[in-house]
């Protein structure tokens, strides 16, 4: 679906299936903790990007609608397949590929703009959404066998199975707490 979080880090890749739009025009980093070079994706957006105050640490980010980036910091390639829009200049240490239009004020180095014809999306999220739903009512049928404890802000989960171990926590009930697995 769509992503609104905004004033975060997240320190690996990332995939949206809708809409990657941060809330309060409020930046977010991703991949911070990532050394992926050009040819690795580290975001992909299945909608448009909109974002202000916004960062990639490591690979390539794919947009699989129109992206509108006020400021990008980018170390590598951009791929859109709709327009890209940056109103006031940034870093990009790769190439900006766009399927419709390209509008910058800012000045890039001709190899730094491309518009390549067809781009293959990544990944197929209504595939995968059909994928994830199965796996998760096939693991939601599965019989709790753990236990579970809790004490103050800190809840235990005990296994004993060497194979598989099941344990059932209510949404949210685990919300600013600690997790130890035994």
């Amino acid at each position: 679906n769509n992503f609104s979080e905004y004033s975060t880090s997240v320190q690996g890749k990332m995939a949206v299936g809708g809409n990657f739009l941060p809330a309060n025009n409020g930046g977010v980093t991703i991949a911070s903790g990532s050394s992926d070079g050009a040819g690795v994706y580290d975001l992909v957006v299945g909608g448009n990007f909109s974002s202000t105050g916004y960062s990639m640490g490591g690979g390539d980010i794919y947009v699989g609608g129109n992206m509108t980036w006020n400021t990008p910091t980018l170390p590598n390639n951009a791929y859109v397949k709709g327009s890209f829009t940056d109103a006031s200049g940034g870093s990009v240490g790769g190439t900006i590929y766009y399927g419709t239009t390209f509008n910058s004020s800012a000045t890039y180095l001709s190899h730094q703009v491309k518009s390549p014809g067809a781009m293959p999306t990544p990944i197929d999220f209504v595939s995968a959404k059909t994928s994830l739903d199965s796996l998760s009512a096939s693991l939601a049928a599965d019989s709790a066998n753990g236990t579970v404890t809790h004490s103050l802000s800190t809840y235990t989960l005990t296994g004993t199975d060497l194979h598989l171990n099941v344990f059932n926590l209510a949404a949210g009930s685990y919300s600013s707490t600690a997790i130890n697995i035994t």
